[in-house]
């Protein structure tokens, strides 16, 4: 049991980041890419449009544009094998005369690039006065014969009908008795839908519209398509953007640097963040690794609540924190909850947190969504995968052989590979995909993605890779490699504090700023805008009760007692769950109160929320087991209902008598660095509040 003396925050530390961060009067904050979404100047669409030798018809997707498919074949290394169509959308430059032209390629592989338009444009749109947007769905995705296998398309979300390798050997079967060549024969086409093939769909769709050369910008694995795009077609690319990259050439197949991101990432969250690092000095990763044994001995079997509030049985083991490990780089539940929820079981038996964070990122959670087949194909994705990546057997051997030299390999790994947790639970772990083509069919064309030794682009092209740091999906070690194989002109930005894919959607104007810089003036940019992102904002503390929550900070005038500081810092904390709530029932649910979300309190009680996350309610929303708060908060300046703004709540907090004890007014910047709320308000007694608190 950890006494509540343990849990208070240094004084002196909190008083350096008070001098050093006044109050947000004091601040001012640049504009957002919020501000540069506006609509079209006074363009008219047309019902049809000619670019090149392409007529393209008016068409909105994600966003409004002009569509067009071009027929290209299945087999660009032999013709005769038929052919498939492959749709793309093109968005005119404001200006009608404009023959500079920016690529964007989606990632995954699976996802379908013009499913993503309406955040290409957000991007881009600052420089489409003399830019147009050229978006391709790769094929086997969206409008370009996606590949759709019945039982396979559930694991997208980690939870089919039928065990994985069964659907993975029927989609490779059904993907080889699909199309017929000249002779009517069937086409081994399950290894013709990786990255090779596409890149020459591109070069082919650029040729017909007589576009060129471009600026290449690739988010995930449209990062990796990118580099291959590039390395191939040399003298089509202006510039290279690639948004979170990995490498092509000397690919690791159990991705260390991925494991090594891990062990960085929440070492650097709660260390970084004054919540965390103040109650919890030393090393994250240890109380994690802690807490993988402990649930590896006895796991914890409970109920808990999805952000709409439907109950859930969960069973949660070691596996099952490599899971939250691993999706941090998507999804910043892990890192902002797992260390507060490991401390809360291990020292005083309370699973509540751990069990919801697991319903709230994995059962609930944007990484683990279902997908329709034309919006993200898991057959496109296996399909590419297991033709591009090297994987940790031979994909030429039988599949027994391919199991045998996978446990060799897996056998002669460090101990201490998968640590905060051990080896056997990253290989049990439902999001481990090191054997996902392990069934899939051989495959039969020789296709290299690259064929040239590195350097693999020209030293006279510019290419930007953006990567942020506490990105684990694509870390920084691989998008390393991937720079060093790319050659000298290749300009590296890690950004702090950023997870996968900061350019698009940025709240904080950095990442992609330095893209439209970037994509203005190939060539050295300015990315000092890093040093003000802010930290991942951790839960410092899940208390049960309320004497178990550090207390907010007085100022001077502040009047009101330790026990009522305690109480407004519960109040805040409460504000802070309830909004990161309601954006997680905004990203994983239906609207089910009217067009908006309502949903539990940690310990009880409930949030309500708009349909644009603008305005939320707490009403008697319990944080600890012998407190509830009730009251309004509202969220301004937020670029999407999801992204962080700045916040203003009144809430009044009680406790379990009934009795209200503090009234509070807080206010905080999300966007900020080293944030700190404003707590200002009075006690049932009269006496002031004036406080500071870290923001959550």
């Amino acid at each position: 049991m950890v006494e509540p003396k343990d849990m208070v925050f240094s004084a002196i530390a909190l008083a350096s980041l008070i001098a050093a961060f006044p109050p947000h009067a004091a601040r001012g904050w640049r504009p957002t890419v919020a501000h540069q979404i506006a609509p079209s100047p006074g363009v008219e669409m047309s019902q049809t449009i000619v670019v090149g030798s392409q007529r393209l018809h008016a068409c909105t997707l994600a966003v409004a544009g002009y569509c067009g498919h071009l027929t290209v074949p299945l087999n660009w290394l032999d013709r005769p094998d038929g052919t498939i169509p492959i749709r793309f959308q093109w968005v005119p430059a404001f200006s009608p005369h404009s023959k500079t032209t920016i690529v964007a390629e989606e990632g995954g592989p699976g996802y379908a690039t013009t499913g993503t338009g309406s955040y290409y444009h957000a991007l881009f749109r600052p420089i489409m006065r003399d830019h147009n947007l050229l978006m391709m769905d790769q094929r086997g995705t969206g409008g370009s014969a996606a590949i759709f296998c019945k039982d396979l398309q559930p694991w997208g979300s980690y939870q089919g009908p039928v065990p994985f390798f069964k659907a993975a050997a029927e989609c490779g079967y059904q993907l080889d008795h699909t199309y017929r060549d000249s002779h009517g024969a069937f086409v081994h086409a399950s290894d013709l839908f990786g990255t090779s093939q596409s890149v020459r769909d591109l070069a082919a769709i650029l040729a017909a519209l007589d576009q060129g050369p471009v600026d290449f910008y690739g988010d995930s694995y449209g990062s990796f398509f990118g580099q291959v795009f590039a390395s191939r077609y040399p003298g089509a690319v202006r510039s290279l953007v690639l948004d979170s990259t990995y490498p092509t050439i000397h690919q690791d197949p159990f991705d260390t640097a991925g494991q090594d991101e891990i062990r960085f990432g929440f070492d650097a969250v709660c260390r970084r963040s004054h919540a965390c690092h103040a109650v919890a000095p030393g090393h994250s990763t240890d109380r994690i690794h802690a807490l993988a044994l402990a649930l590896d001995e006895h796991p914890l079997v409970t109920d808990a609540m999805t952000p709409l509030g439907k109950s859930v049985r969960v069973r949660i083991a070691g596996p099952d924190i490599e899971t939250l490990l691993a999706i941090a780089g998507d999804d910043l539940g892990p890192y902002r909850d797992l260390d507060a929820s490991a401390r809360a079981y291990l020292e005083r038996g309370d699973g509540a947190p751990l069990a919801r964070l697991f319903v709230w990122s994995v059962v609930g959670g944007p990484a683990f969504l279902s997908y329709d087949y034309r919006e993200f194909s898991e057959g496109m994705y296996i399909a590419d995968v297991c033709t591009v990546y090297r994987n940790p057997f031979r994909m030429d051997m039988p599949v027994p052989e391919r199991h045998v030299e996978y446990a060799e390999n897996i056998a002669d790994l460090p101990r201490d590979f998968g640590y905060p947790v051990g080896n056997t639970d990253v290989f049990n772990s439902p999001t481990e995909g090191y054997d996902s083509c392990i069934t899939w069919p051989a495959p039969v064309h020789r296709d290299p993605i690259i064929t040239q030794k590195p350097p693999i682009v020209p030293a006279t092209l510019p290419v930007l890779i953006i990567s942020g740091d506490l990105d684990e999906t694509t870390s920084p070690g691989d998008a390393r490699q991937a720079a060093a194989a790319l050659g000298p002109s290749v300009q590296f930005a890690s950004l702090p504090n950023q997870i996968h894919v900061p350019a698009l959607g940025d709240p904080f104007n950095c990442a992609s700023a330095i893209v439209l810089d970037f994509v203005r003036h190939p060539g050295p940019v300015d990315t000092s805008c890093g040093a003000a992102l802010p930290e991942v904002r951790t839960v410092g503390v899940f208390p049960l009760t309320s004497a178990e929550q550090p207390p907010a900070v007085a100022l001077p005038g502040n009047t009101a007692d330790a026990a009522e500081l305690r109480l407004a810092a519960l109040a805040l904390q409460s504000v802070g769950d309830a909004i990161q709530g309601a954006r997680y029932a905004y990203n994983g649910f239906f609207p089910n109160c009217g067009n908006g979300y309502c949903g539990p309190g940690l310990r009880g009680g409930r949030f309500s929320a708009g349909g644009n996350l603008r305005a939320v309610t707490l009403e008697d929303y319990a944080f600890a087991d012998d407190a509830a708060v009730s009251g309004s908060v509202g969220i301004s300046g937020a670029l999407l209902p999801e992204y962080p703004g700045f916040v203003r709540a009144h809430v009044s907090a009680r406790d379990n008598a009934g009795a209200t004890r503090v009234r509070i007014d807080i206010e905080y910047d999300e966007r900020a660095r080293a944030a700190l709320a404003e707590i200002s308000g009075v006690a049932s007694d009269g006496r002031k509040i004036i406080a500071v608190y870290p923001a959550p």
